[in-house]
Parts: structure tokens; C-alpha cells; sequence
């Protein structure tokens, strides 16, 4: 894997989809006061501190908790800045094509960004970006006395997107240690796993540094290794790796999609996926049409379908948002497109629709107390903006849909 060492405060747009509304909506309690003096990155700051039963010894520093309740303020304290040049780019940022501005409904689209020379962007290569608090002070400091611009922008998305997932983590004890090392990996440590299991053949179960990441994948993983590593008696170390086999075993097909109702094969080349227009009834044709284009490849393509969600039979539906940020909700089967999207993002997150699990990984490092963003630019899975469907994605689709 190759490591970029530029733009080490940028952190990549799948991080920051679903950021802003948690902000905010963890924040509304709070603004519901007259005399509201704390804004809300700062209050999801303190309460991260506050409520944290999952923090690491790295987190609790006195210096580390004194920068983030000092960016999370610094942030808040120019919203009214960020809006003020939100609004004068938005009058100013206009995709035309031909002398029309690319639009689906309320929805005005961004072009895709032009492909990036970083070396270390190159098809098929995973690329990560490490970074951290110190990190983003350093920023700060230089940027302190400027006017917002650009580099004002990167930074605040960065500190929102670590402020969610300083939370996530801390708060509510989301994992973050899964990477893509580890899943590559996965495969490896089951064959080990089951021989060991059906053969007797353990010897290579002692090179741990060939799964090493794999023992990442879950929190019950390393531990599940470790019970077997010292365990006396052959019923014990059975059972350790049984639990291990299980606790790894579903990464190995992590990267193809799960079967999800409302797709059904077409014929050899095709799928239907059945989805609801929602907010963006009256403009059908235009967003099928924006979202189709990017899944054909050679003779394979995808056609959608527009139905109406029931409640016996739900369907993902759309919705529009007049701020940036896109997501994908299954639990509550939405999907939302927000202000400025890039024109590839419906398509990404219709192939989350269509089963396939986010091609990128926020890892967090807790040796360096920072995380590293893992993605690869050229699939758009990993990087809506500026990532394709290739042949790949639609040999995994076909495996999954082939009845």
C-alpha cells in the first residue's frame, strides 16, 4: 500500500457524508436554549469526554483533550464565515454543460473533479492519508488569520469528520480498527485456521506477522488468538480457533455484495434494482438516467425500476437535502442526496442499494492516536467522486444475483 504525503489535513468525502446532521442533531437539545454559548462540534466534543466508556489512554491527555475542545470552538465560532462563502461560491460554481447547468430536480450536480496526478493514485492501489489532531492544529495556526477559502473548508470537514468518529468510537464503541490489510488477509488466516482445525497442520498458525491485520478485524479477534496461543488443552485451543473461524470467516467475501430484495437478474448481462423517486418525483428519467450510465460497462448494465415503498415491502427511497452531504440509510432504507453532490455520487450510493459494502475504511491507530483513511480513487465504492465501475464489480454482482 502506498502511502500519499500531500493533503494530510484533507480527509476523503466518505467521512464527512452524515456529519453534519449527527452534529447538529446531537447538538439540538442544547440550541434549545436562548443563551446557547457552546456550538455544536464543541458540545459533541465534551460529550464525547463526557459519556467515552471506549477511549483510549491516548484520547484522555490533558493536551489532547485541550485541542479538540479548542478546534471543535474555532470551527463554531466562524460558521457564520463558512455560510457566507458557501453562498458566495454557490452563485459562482455553476456546472454548465452546453449553457445548462446539470440538474436533477432540486438537485444541482458538481462535475466530477479532473483525475489527480498524486502518483500514488494509480488503479487498483489502495492509498491512505494519516492524520490527527496535532495535524490539524498545525493547520489551524497557519490559517488562523486568513479569510475562509479552500484550505479554511478541508480543514473544517477534517475536524467534523474526526469529531463523528472520535464519538462513534469513544461514545457508542464503534470498531475502527477493520483495514483493508486486514481483509485481504482474511482468507489467508481461515485456510490456517482450518487446517489446523481438520488436518492438524498448525505450524503456520505461529507466523503471526502473515495475518497480523486479520487479527483487527473484529474486537473479539486477537483476543480469540491470544486464548489460543495459551491455552493447555487440546478441547481449549479448539474452541479458541472455532470462535476465531467465526469471528474472520465472513471477511473473506467482504467485498461482494449482499443479496438485497428489490434486485433480480435480468438476463446474463443485466439487473434490475426497484427503487422509490421519493422527493424527487417528476424527474424519474433524468436521475435513472444520471445513475444507469456509470453501472454500464461493455454489455452489462443496470436498469432501475421506479416503485413505490410499502411498508410490508420497502423499497430504498430518495430524498433531497439542501446542504452537501450524501448518505445511504439501510435501517431506515433512504438514500439522500444533498446540495452540490458530485454527479457519480448517486450512482455510489445505489451500488450500497445494490448490496455492496463501503470500499473504505477509517482506521484508527491508536499507537499514533490518529487515523488513517484508506480508499482507492479509481472504484467508485471507495471514492464516489472520482471513482468506476469496472468488470469486477459486475463479475461479484453476478455471483450474488446469478438465480
Amino acid at each position: 500500500m502506498q502511502t500519499g504525503s500531500t493533503a494530510l489535513f484533507r480527509k476523503t468525502s466518505f467521512r464527512f457524508q452524515a456529519v453534519t446532521a449527527l452534529v447538529m442533531g446531537l447538538a439540538a437539545p442544547f440550541f434549545s436554549s436562548t443563551a446557547a454559548a457552546v456550538g455544536p462540534l464543541e458540545q459533541m466534543v465534551s460529550d464525547t469526554y463526557r459519556l467515552g466508556n471506549y477511549l483510549d489512554s491516548c484520547d484522555l491527555t490533558t493536551t489532547q483533550k485541550n485541542i479538540r475542545l479548542d478546534l471543535a470552538r474555532a470551527i463554531d465560532d466562524r460558521q457564520l464565515d463558512f455560510e457566507d462563502y458557501a453562498n458566495s461560491s454557490q452563485r459562482t460554481n455553476r456546472y454548465n454543460q452546453n449553457g445548462n447547468e446539470l440538474r436533477v430536480g432540486p438537485l444541482s450536480l458538481s462535475p466530477r473533479p479532473e483525475p489527480s496526478p498524486n502518483p500514488s493514485a494509480t488503479p487498483g492501489v489502495w492509498t491512505s492519508k494519516i492524520s490527527g489532531w496535532e495535524d490539524f492544529d498545525r493547520e489551524y495556526q497557519a490559517l488562523r488569520g486568513s479569510r475562509v477559502g479552500p484550505r479554511w473548508l478541508r480543514l473544517r470537514d477534517s475536524i467534523r469528520a474526526t469529531v463523528n468518529d472520535d464519538y462513534r468510537r469513544g461514545v457508542r464503541g464503534v470498531w475502527m480498527r477493520l483495514s483493508q490489510e486486514g481483509v485481504t488477509e482474511a482468507a489467508t488466516l481461515v485456510n490456517l485456521v482450518t487446517a489446523c482445525l481438520n488436518e492438524q497442520k498448525c505450524d503456520d498458525l505461529q507466523k503471526s506477522e502473515t495475518f497480523k491485520n486479520a487479527l483487527n478485524l473484529t474486537p473479539n479477534s486477537a483476543s480469540d488468538f491470544g486464548n489460543y496461543r495459551k491455552a493447555s488443552l487440546d478441547s481449549e485451543r479448539e474452541k479458541a480457533l472455532k470462535n476465531l473461524l467465526g469471528e474472520v470467516k465472513p471477511f473473506v467475501k467482504y467485498f461482494d455484495p449482499v443479496k438485497q430484495r428489490g434486485v433480480r437478474k435480468s438476463d446474463d448481462h443485466s439487473l434490475i434494482i426497484s427503487l422509490d423517486v421519493g422527493e424527487f418525483r417528476g424527474y424519474e428519467t433524468d436521475l435513472a438516467l444520471l445513475i444507469e450510465r456509470f453501472w454500464k460497462v461493455g454489455e452489462d448494465s443496470l436498469k432501475i425500476e421506479w416503485m413505490t415503498s410499502l411498508r410490508d415491502e420497502p423499497l430504498f427511497r430518495f430524498l433531497f437535502s439542501p446542504t452537501p452531504g450524501s448518505q445511504i440509510n439501510h435501517t431506515q432504507k433512504t438514500i439522500t442526496l444533498g446540495q452540490w453532490a458530485i454527479e457519480s455520487i448517486p450512482a455510489h450510493e445505489v451500488g450500497r442499494a445494490l448490496g455492496f459494502r463501503p470500499r473504505y475504511f477509517p482506521v484508527w491507530r491508536p499507537d499514533l492516536c490518529k487515523y488513517e483513511d484508506q480508499s482507492r480513487t479509481d472504484d467508485i465504492l471507495s471514492d464516489g467522486r472520482t471513482g468506476l465501475v469496472d468488470a469486477t464489480h459486475w463479475d461479484a454482482l453476478k455471483r450474488t444475483y446469478q438465480d
